[in-house]
């Protein structure tokens, strides 16, 4: 559930940002000019350079904008919803809520509330959720406060007036808040959870006053926003909801730097600890005395702590921080001055007039400061001159609303901290800090960070933020480190970097990003590190230092380069399968989620100081706090296989030393570093002839970081998941994958809890006793989504609370699931036997039955008349007049069915019917056959060949993956990716020659989600690669068409997908496929083609020529139904779509999960595990309700679904009475506690 307050918290800063920009006409001018630049925008919107900047992160990270290498933005197809946000939601900052809490504003939320039960007439649930955000926040918050929500004692909302229960029960019971039973209402698990969490969302609710006018922040007089009055109160922020958001927040980190605390005061001897913890930037002393009491109860120190006094120093530049925190370490031994962590050195000084002469005797610590320092801008011009060439992301404002470019703040980050590492002493500084993300990090994490919103207000409030791995590097380069045994980051578990906590100690040494000025001294490094045949050239250096200037680093001793460590993002390990050495510079993207360590070089003099340890470790620390990067990766080589030369490399890499290290020096060194020898790449480089030429391929997880903390690692082997060609290591216990979910669970529970909470686990305890909070279990959730290969429901924890719990469900059921997806494909016969098994041993009434008479959508089944909502008839032409009129003559003209094989003849009805179909499409030629699947089994083998590939959607059709099979076993390759999943997509795509032949199969609208592809997205990857699409629209076809618009949401003429989206078919190389039996009520299918040429090389697929040829009753219904579609088509789309989103709008208001994009009208409704399928279909049989079921082996066993097919046949009547029964089941499965899927 913390994915719903993310989100709510997300349209609380995004919406009244895109109403701002909407006004102001950004998203007008994207539309008539792109690309643009921000200098463009700034000056045709007159807008704060700063401030849009922010505006802008924030649109691209919502994916609405996309950024060229040129730094100019351009609109993307998901920013179209912005026309479909009503202004007047902004209304919902001003609300009176306490005044309407106690009875005074009547019925003020009503109208609000009924929006939002509408989802806000939106087809989008994350806008819509966004727009919730700003009803719910201020109504939680308020309610939070009068504890309106918490009490048991008596029902909930009771002493509220009845018009505020009236609204607030309804919007609860929508919400799943609450439940209403006897007219009483009760809160729910989520509820209750929300109640709880209510202030995750006072940070953001203390920057009303500034959204309220953030236009003025974006466009107008933004000084005017950030003032103060005579007392020092800041205009712009609540700031008391503020500190009492962060204080509710913080809690979590303050707990765990207890760890670093008790690493100090546990040593020994007690002379030699601190005498003083100074916190700049105090607060109200809340910390200060935490770790107080962390040190007198839990440590050695505090054992003898009169014998060695420990002295608390409070410093804050604000007056009332320090009353604050006088009164908090009140009885404690405590200094409080003031202090601006800007000028540290004046801190030392006013210390030592207050009698503390001894600084070297501090341990200093702080608490997310550094960000909301002064921007004190550097002197360093040299410097500031290299970092130009650095791509840093973070966004930060001036005082006069304009951008300070990026090179400069981190700049001035770097002499920040090196104002400090003068005052810092050997006991070290410990800062816990947060940080941003880049965009593109947030757009594929949106629901699980808080940094879509929490990056903006930061950003606009002129606090200066910058990713965990630039702040890392800043620090490095004035010599301050921090301990890695004792460093956290969080998440703990996600690719991602938010907030670290790190204790920094100073080193004689430094590390700075690699400049262009070095490359003479690496050259010369390079020289003394390598033999000749094995050194890069200067070309090759200076290409690393020009193509990934962030990923190459120098360690410095005395301004001397002595070290160097050199590297470049890939998008996975399996890239490196067959690659020479020549070759690895051209797997570099920038995009890529596998950093690949290229080089690491230290001088022959310095390599007996440990320094390659100490540069290895940071390097893998640096790359762990990178956004988006899973593991890091090398080819390495051996030093002393030459003399081992007679035994096999494989036996080699298994000799230990006396000490039980690998007894090859430099794979020993990675290794010990924690890295995993995934393999042996033969004829990696020819020229090592020591090696004979293999390289040893190695790869660190950064992900088990959590569980495993740099040092702690041991060296691990794994199967390698390259090529059969590649001899592999065998696998140690340490590595193999879990046998049995129990392990697995508490695997993933074990790795959130981190190693200093893992004695907290026991199987039957609650996961919040063992000191999980929401984000705590949003982490285990992806980290089982991921090992089970599942998807959980927000709400899942609040009924599997136990890791007992957990095991028992995925035991009885998830697991079923996985096993089957992993078998091997059952054949068609099989498959159709568990099915009828099921259906027969479950009784399911909506399956199997003869219809005996059909009027309308009505069907009489067994004498009982139900409504029809199974049927793939979109168009309702079954019964037309028009259609049924064309079938006679046809028939007298052409018989019941053609006599030859098209290879021989075809009656001209053929003809004409392809004719009709290549002018709705605005094609050359289609070419017609019997049916879709008879089409796929022909067309996709022919495509490929016996050498090409094809790439399908693991969610495609039943017949496109039967097709694939076939191609495969005539030699083709067949490699599914994930579902839409473009990232996927193209890293199995760039594993292939740009001229081998290529097809991406996907559906145009699936038939089970009813989601359809960003087909444009496909093309431009298609286009990358040098692919073909081949695409099944049989769902689509007849449904969505061109020129699309909010009159006509599906489109003009149902002529597919590929118009809906502008597109070109045979520009943008797309093969078109779709049939006319589910819009049009026909028995035939034809796919699209360039030229007559095409048309006849397809003619001679083999279901073309030894299948039967379509019936003449159905080549005839198509074409009527194509001439109705021309004269009655689009009033008739129009129809489908007001009853398909009424059912879908009202169903997702009952509380149902819906899979349903655009509101084509498929919808699956799902009602989670199979368990309760049999009742709930018999509930909607007794409605009268005819329905497909959607059960397994169809879907997985948790994703049980009520399929419904609308049709233009339907009725008003029709759907309400589908609504009634939902709403039958819904309580039927709210009485039984169903998890619903989600």
């Amino acid at each position: 559930m913390l994915q719903k307050i993310n989100r709510y918290t997300h349209g609380f800063v995004a919406v009244p940002v895109i109403l701002a920009c909407r006004e102001k006409g950004l998203f007008e001018l994207l539309a008539h000019e792109s690309p643009l630049s921000l200098e463009q925008m700034v000056k045709h919107l007159g807008a704060n350079s700063g401030h849009f900047k922010v505006a802008l992160r924030m649109l691209e990270s919502l994916h609405w904008l996309s950024r060229n290498e040129h730094l100019k933005y351009s609109l993307t197809s998901e920013a179209a919803i912005h026309n479909q946000i009503p202004e007047d939601v902004l209304q919902l900052y001003h609300l009176p809520i306490e005044s309407y809490l106690q009875g005074k504003q009547g019925k003020l939320l009503g109208r609000w509330i009924d929006r939002s039960c509408q989802l806000w007439n939106l087809d989008n649930p994350l806008i819509a959720d966004f727009l919730d955000g700003l009803l719910l926040i201020p109504l939680l918050l308020t309610l939070h406060k009068h504890n309106l929500l918490a009490s048991e004692e008596k029902p909930l909302l009771s002493s509220l007036s009845g018009t505020v229960q009236e609204e607030l029960g309804k919007l609860f019971v929508h919400l799943g808040w609450a439940n209403l039973k006897a007219g009483r209402l009760t809160l729910t698990e989520v509820g209750r959870f929300m109640g709880e969490r209510a202030l995750n969302t006072a940070i953001v609710a203390s920057y009303t006053p500034m959204l309220s006018r953030i236009h003025d922040v974006l466009f107008g007089d933004c000084l005017s926003v950030f003032q103060r009055d005579a007392s020092g109160h800041e205009s712009h922020i609540d700031r008391t909801l503020n500190v009492m958001g962060s204080g509710f927040q913080h809690q979590k980190y303050f707990a765990d730097l207890e760890e670093s605390i008790l690493s100090v005061f546990n040593q020994l001897p007690l002379a030699e600890q601190p005498k003083y913890i100074t916190d700049m930037g105090c607060g109200d002393g809340t910390l200060l005395k935490r770790v107080w009491e962390t040190i007198r109860f839990k440590s050695a120190r505090g054992k003898a702590i009169e014998q060695y006094p420990l002295r608390l120093i409070g410093v804050d530049y604000n007056e009332a921080s320090l009353t604050a925190t006088t009164r908090t370490l009140a009885g404690l031994p405590h200094l409080v001055l003031q202090g601006d962590i800007g000028n540290p050195e004046q801190m030392v000084l006013s210390l030592k007039a207050h009698g503390i002469h001894d600084p070297e005797n501090i341990l200093h610590i702080r608490s997310f400061l550094d960000h909301d320092r002064p921007f004190i801008p550097p002197q360093k011009r040299n410097e500031v001159e290299e970092r130009t060439h650095l791509h840093y992301q973070a966004v930060c404002v001036d005082g006069q609303g304009e951008l300070i470019p990026p090179h400069v703040m981190v700049q001035s980050l770097v002499e920040h901290l090196e104002r400090w590492s003068q005052v810092v002493t050997k006991h070290g500084l410990i800062i816990l800090e947060v940080h941003c993300l880049e965009p593109r990090v947030v757009y594929q994490f949106l629901d699980k960070t808080e940094n879509l919103h929490f990056d903006a207000f930061q950003g606009f409030s002129k606090q200066y933020l910058v990713e965990a791995d630039v702040f890392l590097m800043s620090a490095a380069e004035v010599g301050l480190f921090p301990k890695l045994e004792l460093s956290k980051r969080y998440p703990k578990t996600f690719p991602l970097t938010r907030i670290t906590l790190n204790y920094f100690e100073k080193k004689p040494y430094k590390i700075r990003h690699a400049y262009l000025s070095d490359l003479p001294v690496l050259v010369n490094l390079e020289v003394k590190c390598w033999s000749e045949h094995l050194q890069a050239s200067a070309n090759e250096i200076r290409r690393r230092l020009e193509l990934n200037p962030q990923g190459n680093l120098v360690l410095i001793i005395e301004d001397q380069i002595i070290g160097a460590v050199y590297s470049q993002t890939i998008t996975s390990t399996e890239v490196l399968e067959n690659v020479k050495y020549e070759q690895v510079p051209s797997l570099h993207t920038p995009q890529g989620s596998v950093i690949q360590l290229l080089a690491l070089n230290i001088l022959p003099e310095f390599q007996a100081r440990g320094l390659g340890n100490e540069l290895r470790d940071f390097m893998l620390y640096y790359c762990t706090l990178k956004g988006g990067i899973e593991s890091v990766v090398g080819v390495t080589r051996c030093r002393n296989y030459v003399n081992y030369s007679q035994m096999p490399m494989t036996e080699y890499l298994k000799l230990h030393n006396e000490q039980r290290q690998l007894l090859d020096p430099i794979v020993g060194f990675h290794v010990s570093g924690g890295a995993e020898i995934r393999g042996i790449i033969a004829n990696y480089r020819p020229e090592d002839a020591e090696n004979f030429g293999m390289g040893i391929l190695i790869e660190y997880n950064l992900r088990d970081s959590a569980l495993h903390p740099l040092r702690d690692r041991q060296p691990l082997y794994t199967n390698s998941a390259i090529s059969s060609s590649v001899p592999t290591l065998p696998a140690t216990s340490a590595t193999k994958e879990n046998e049995t979910v129990a392990a697995l669970v508490k695997e993933c529970v074990l790795k959130v809890l981190g190693s200093q909470r893992q004695a907290a686990y026991a199987p039957e305890q609650k996961m919040l006793d063992m000191g999980l909070d929401s984000l705590d279990l949003l982490e285990l959730q992806t980290l089982l989504e991921e090992r089970l290969g599942v998807n959980l429901s927000g709400t899942f924890f609040l009924q599997k609370n136990t890791p007992t719990a957990i095991i028992t469900y995925f035991q009885n059921q998830v697991v079923q699931e996985k096993q089957s997806e992993l078998a091997s494909p059952v054949d068609s016969a099989n498959e159709i036997n568990t099915l009828e098994n099921i259906v027969n041993q479950q009784k399911i009434p909506q399956v199997t039955r003869v219809v005996t008479e059909q009027q309308g959508r009505k069907l009489l089944i067994d004498g009982y008349w139900v409504i029809d909502f199974a049927s793939c008839n979109y168009l309702g032409l079954d019964l037309h007049p028009k259609v049924k009129e064309a079938i006679p003559p046809a028939l007298e003209k052409w018989g019941v069915h053609p006599s030859w094989t098209r290879l021989v003849a075809s009656p001209a009805i053929y003809e004409e019917l392809e004719e009709e179909l290549a002018k709705l499409l605005g094609v050359p030629d289609v070419l017609v056959f019997p049916s879709v699947t008879l089409l796929q089994m022909g067309v996709l083998p022919l495509l490929t060949g016996n050498n090409g590939v094809i790439f399908g959607d693991i969610a495609a059709h039943r017949c496109i993956y039967e097709a694939c099979c076939l191609a495969q076993h005539k030699g083709a390759q067949f490699i599914q990716y994930r579902h839409n999943d473009l990232n996927d997509l193209a890293e199995k795509l760039v594993k292939y020659p740009l001229e081998q032949v290529k097809i991406i199969v996907i559906d145009g609208v699936y038939s089970m989600s009813a989601d359809f592809p960003d087909l444009p997205a496909y093309v431009r990857l298609a286009k990358e690669y040098n692919a073909l699409i081949y695409m099944d629209d049989a769902h689509g076809f007849g449904i969505l068409g061109e020129n699309p618009s909010s009159d006509m949401p599906y489109g003009y003429k149902g002529n597919g997908m590929v118009n809906y989206f502008d597109l070109r078919f045979a520009e943008d190389n797309i093969i078109y496929v779709a049939g006319l039996s589910k819009a049009y009520s026909s028995y035939a299918a034809f796919l699209t083609c360039g030229d007559r040429q095409i048309q006849t090389n397809f003619r001679n697929a083999w279901t073309a020529i030894y299948s039967g040829p379509s019936p003449v009753a159905s080549l005839a219904s198509a074409l009527a139904g194509l001439q109705v579609n021309l004269q009655e088509g689009d009033q008739l789309r129009k129809q489908i779509y007001h009853l398909t989103r009424k059912l879908v709008t009202q169903a997702r208001a009952i509380g149902f999960e819906v899979d349903n994009s655009g509101y084509v009208p498929i919808v699956s409704v799902l009602v989670g595990d199979a368990q309760h399928i049999v009742d709930v279909c018999q509930l909607l049989w007794e409605y009268g309700i005819l329905i497909t079921p959607a059960i397994f082996p169809i879907v997985p066993l948790n994703k049980t679904a009520l399929r419904f097919s609308i049709t233009a046949a339907n009725t008003e009547e029709e759907i309400d009475q589908a609504i009634k029964a939902l709403e039958a089941v819904w309580d039927l499965l709210q009485k039984r506690k169903a998890l619903l899927c989600k």
